[in-house]
């Protein structure tokens, strides 16, 4: 509260999901944050999304993935942007995670003759399990049919799609062609993303609505 201008109830959450006996650990934390170009409001940001950040090694754990996406050669305001978009970032293996998603996705960006471009919106990937996750979800798409320029076209403007379980993935799929949406079309990975963004009541209740004004 003092720090970041929390409110109580706000305070409370957050302190359900970290420990800590003194300050040393999160002020060395937050030191570490504004050396680096991280305003007060972009650090209460990301703690309130991800309290337990806070207490993280920040010489172990903290500045290692600060220098790897520095070493990409990015700007500092994409950097900043990247962990405020997905904070948990912070908590991911560099090596078997972060590192591994960003050569993927990279190469599989530039094998589709794609420029990686800005990477803000591509934040939570690096939060995303590669093998359990995306790869798994990519390669449901391939196996519809679904080109891989589209491919790419959805992890560009709408990577949170294939944040999820195969199986629940494969099944959005599935019912996105049941509709009559064909793989090879571009309407496919709009459909997809539609279909993954709600739950199967909030479906219903849109479909309800739309046939008081059309058919089936």
């Amino acid at each position: 509260m003092n720090t970041w201008g929390f409110s109580p109830e706000k305070a409370l959450s957050a302190s359900k999901y970290v420990n800590f006996d003194s300050t040393e650990k999160p002020d060395s934390v937050v030191a570490m944050w504004k050396s680096h170009g991280f305003t007060v409001e972009q650090i209460a940001h990301m703690v309130k999304r991800s309290p337990p950040i806070i207490v993280c090694d920040p010489q172990k754990t903290i500045l290692p993935k600060i220098e790897f996406f520095r070493s990409l050669g990015m700007p500092e305001s994409d950097m900043v942007s990247i962990f405020c978009g997905a904070p948990n970032t912070f908590k991911r293996s560099l090596e078997k995670q972060i590192i591994p998603s960003y050569n993927y996705i990279k190469s599989l960006f530039e094998s589709n003759g794609k420029s990686f471009g800005s990477m803000k919106r591509l934040a939570e990937i690096f939060c995303c399990d590669l093998q359990f996750q995306l790869l798994p979800n990519i390669e449901v798409l391939r196996e519809a049919g679904v080109l891989e320029s589209k491919i790419v076209e959805l992890l560009q403007t709408q990577p949170r799609t294939l944040m999820v379980g195969r199986e629940r993935f494969k099944k959005v799929v599935e019912e996105v062609k049941e509709l009559g949406f064909r793989p090879s079309t571009p309407k496919f990975i709009v459909a997809v993303h539609a279909m993954r963004s709600m739950n199967k009541l909030t479906w219903e209740k849109k479909v309800a609505l739309y046939k008081k004004w059309w058919s089936e």
